[in-house]
């Protein structure tokens, strides 16, 4: 249990450094959101598989996340929801969706994050490093 609340708090240590300080319960709302929607413009497979590479902590709170695919879930969607429930700007929204993506790219192995960008619009994909 320790070490998966290790890991969780380093995920989202991770996403407030690279969303310019952002706050831990606003870190933990962005990274909820963020990878609930992704898993639900996924297939529920892959969304199930991407799931279980991530922190174990997430794994109760994303399992209604996987009845995708969800074409409506775009890249804009995502950041316009992250402005909505955060109360920030579409600008600075972006960048905590970046910041999120860029953290879960790293805790995700490289084949996983292939098949994830691979299932995904062109306009989402350099949202995950190839």
């Amino acid at each position: 249990k320790a070490r998966a609340e290790a890991s969780y708090d380093r995920l989202l240590k991770v996403i407030a450094e690279r969303a310019s300080g952002l706050d831990p319960a606003r870190s933990e709302r962005a990274l909820l959101l963020a990878v609930c929607m992704l898993c639900r413009r996924l297939t529920s497979g892959e969304a199930e598989h991407l799931i279980a590479q991530l922190p174990s902590k997430l794994w109760q709170q994303l399992d209604q996340c996987t009845d995708g695919p969800d074409r409506t879930v775009t890249r804009q969607s995502i950041c316009e929801e992250i402005a909505r429930v955060l109360g920030i700007e579409a600008d600075r929204a972006g960048s905590v969706m970046a910041a999120v993506f860029d953290a879960v790219g790293e805790v995700v192995t490289p084949g996983q994050m292939a098949e994830v960008r691979g299932q995904l619009p062109d306009d989402m994909k350099p949202l995950f490093t190839a």
